[in-house]
């Protein structure tokens, strides 16, 4: 029943945007929340299943932020506010216990990379005709309609058009943030599946997700997305070629040189990576840079001690019929520091740097291989973004927790294993005594 439970919340979460913008636009909130719901009764089969949960060296520090956002949510007191600002910072966390009880070994893992692969064909096609669509087109609305505007690539270059406009795609998804966060998932799941692919129609279906998704990263015009793809995709291709013999053959310099032609290929065809990197300047993307690093500095000055509330920088308010509330500088402040004060934001940075330690460890300690190159991917994951925990982003939290879990579970793999070897050793000693 869990793993069902399951497959029907991953099914939610990738139809529940197009849902929303497309079909029953009128029920918006509803069908955010069905994956709520769905979750919720996965962590009651899980319950009821006696399942083994994950160490509690491991779960200390989520029950610890529970027990402080309880605590806050009752100094607010009851209003819908609060019941918001709870949903953001509660609703993840059973991802925690479920996933370690759904994996039972590395086969797991490759078959849900593999299913990733595929996906993504579908989606990727999607977005490709929302870009080619025009910018007022049904394809190009988002979760809440389209009043305040569709964001485009509205530049003027010699290159293009006096103005080309172009809808920022989202696929599915509600919105271009949470479209985002799916293509970074595929992308490191793609390469994962092509490190481990067992024949060579996996490893053509990997390579040919790997285009896909970097053609949608441009389309969706995050220049985050392409950096991410840049720093991640050049080492991940490195290890690729070691693996399978090539950086001392040939075939190195000219698989190389295909895998750019077909880069830039994409990027003249479809144009979405180099309208990407119009947007803004070089100074401006430097000041974003720099403000996301040293986003903690920023937003330790500007909270009080308990902050403004649970749910006090939501900004959906007006779509249920409430009062909106006052903006915020995503770019310099971390809403977590606003919303919860100082103790709730350091609580949360400590929880990161904790995961941060214990990834760490897990890649220093595992041996080359599977293990290590799920938990590098893992790390990756919680380093994107480097100082906050995307609560307020649904699919980025979902993506977040299953890779915490996920370090937490490939960590009890790794010492089942030495536990097994060192049993091995031992009765191999034994006979040989005996002998």
């Amino acid at each position: 029943m869990l793993r069902k439970l399951i497959l029907l919340f991953f099914v939610v979460v990738i139809v529940e945007g197009a849902v929303r913008k497309w079909l029953l636009p009128q029920y918006g909130t509803e069908v955010f929340l069905v994956k709520d719901f769905v979750l919720l009764m996965a962590l009651i089969a899980y319950v009821m299943g006696h399942h083994r949960p994950p160490r509690m060296r491991d779960l200390w520090i989520w029950a610890f932020w529970m027990a402080v956002v309880l605590a806050l949510g009752l100094t607010s007191g009851p209003s819908i506010q609060t019941l918001v600002g709870l949903r953001y910072y509660l609703a993840p966390l059973p991802i925690l216990l479920i996933v370690p009880a759904l994996l039972r070994d590395m086969r797991d893992l490759e078959f849900f990379a593999r299913w990733a692969v595929r996906l993504s064909f579908p989606i990727g096609i999607l977005a490709i005709m929302q870009y080619n669509s025009p910018v007022d087109s049904a394809l190009n609305t988002y979760a809440w309609g389209s009043e305040g505007g569709v964001a485009t690539f509205g530049v003027e270059s010699i290159d293009f058009a006096p103005v080309v406009e172009h809808a920022r795609v989202t696929g599915p998804f509600s919105y271009i943030s949470t479209f985002a966060v799916f293509l970074d998932a595929v992308w490191v799941l793609g390469w994962l599946a092509l490190l481990h692919s067992r024949s060579r129609r996996d490893s053509v279906l990997a390579s040919l997700s790997l285009i896909l998704t970097f053609v949608n990263m441009g389309m969706n015009g995050s220049r985050a997305l392409l950096l991410f793809a840049a720093a991640t995709g050049i080492p991940l291709l490195l290890v690729f070629f070691a693996r399978n013999g090539l950086m001392r053959s040939r075939a190195f310099i000219a698989t190389l040189c295909v895998g750019i032609t077909i880069a830039a290929g994409a990027a003249v065809i479809f144009k979405p990576a180099e309208l990407t990197m119009e947007r803004g300047d070089a100074q401006e993307a430097a000041d974003r840079a720099t403000d996301m690093l040293t986003m903690p500095v920023a937003t330790l000055a500007e909270s009080d001690w308990f902050g403004q509330g649970l749910g006090s920088t939501f900004g959906g308010y007006e779509a249920l019929g409430l009062a909106s509330t006052a903006g915020f500088d995503e770019i310099h402040v971390d809403r977590i520091g606003l919303e919860l004060g100082m103790i709730g934001y350091l609580l949360m940075l400590f929880a990161k740097l904790v995961l941060f330690w214990r990834t760490f460890r897990l890649i220093g300690r595992a041996p080359k291989g599977p293990i290590r190159d799920w938990a590098v991917v893992a790390l990756v994951v919680q380093l994107n973004p480097p100082w906050t925990i995307p609560f307020y982003n649904s699919i980025a939290a979902i993506v977040y927790f299953a890779a915490v879990a996920l370090v937490y579970w490939l960590d009890m793999q790794l010492d089942r294993m030495r536990v097994l070897a060192a049993g091995r050793r031992t009765d191999a000693v034994s006979l040989v005594g005996a002998a």
